[in-house]
């Protein structure tokens, strides 16, 4: 079988994670390098951004909705996150709070503000043979209990002419933190998409979501 790998991480404080309720950890915060070269805008609503590597690339919008490839395939598009906030009972869009982009040689980060949280989405493409094709951190903080929801549409879409397999199925794989594989009517060709503790969302036909509680 041929399984294309593609992983999402979420990443809070420390303080955050002494609250969570069991099997719901978040990874522990890790340092990252910061680099000298750095370009810093206001987000624009709209404007593309590219994050590209040897083995895959995220393309997408200054909003943070993007599509991830793992070259030749397209794996999913239309990423999206919604946040629902304790005691708030009105659902968020956080992509409507995509505030600033930064760019860097290493990675490209969409801040997300809101007055009760910040998400900070981190998009990289690894070198290596063995490395993944792309990789989204969420760096979380919160001053309440907070739920956040990533959707996506999986695609395992092949770079024309070549053929593809229909429209994937997701299936959740509750292990090592969980991840989804998206089998295609071909079972030589299938992708997985990983979120270490996280837990399954709907599946609708054509659409899948991963689901987290990051806070509490």
């Amino acid at each position: 079988m041929r399984r294309l790998p593609l992983a999402l991480w979420l990443i809070t404080t420390l303080a955050g994670i002494a609250q969570q309720p069991p099997g719901l950890h978040p990874v522990r915060r890790f340092p990252l390098r910061a680099g000298e070269l750095a370009i810093s805008r206001p987000v624009e609503a709209g404007k593309p951004f590219t994050v590209a590597g040897e083995r895959g690339a995220i393309f997408g919008e200054q909003n943070g909705t993007f599509e991830a490839w793992l070259h030749p395939v397209k794996i999913l598009s239309g990423f999206r996150i919604a946040a629902e906030l304790a005691d708030y009972p009105v659902p968020i869009d956080v992509t409507a709070l995509a505030a600033v982009i930064e760019v860097t040689p290493a990675m490209t980060t969409i801040t997300y503000s809101h007055a009760a949280f910040t998400v900070k989405q981190r998009m990289l493409a690894p070198r290596g043979d063995m490395a993944a094709g792309a990789i989204v951190l969420f760096e979380i903080d919160s001053i309440r209990p907070l739920r956040l929801t990533f959707r996506f549409k999986p695609e395992m879409l092949r770079m024309w002419p070549a053929s593809n397999f229909g429209t994937p199925n997701a299936e959740w794989v509750n292990k090592d933190g969980g991840y989804y594989i998206l089998h295609t009517d071909n079972p030589e060709f299938s992708a997985a998409v990983a979120m270490p503790r996280a837990q399954p969302g709907i599946c609708r036909p054509i659409r899948s979501a991963l689901r987290h509680i990051p806070w509490s």
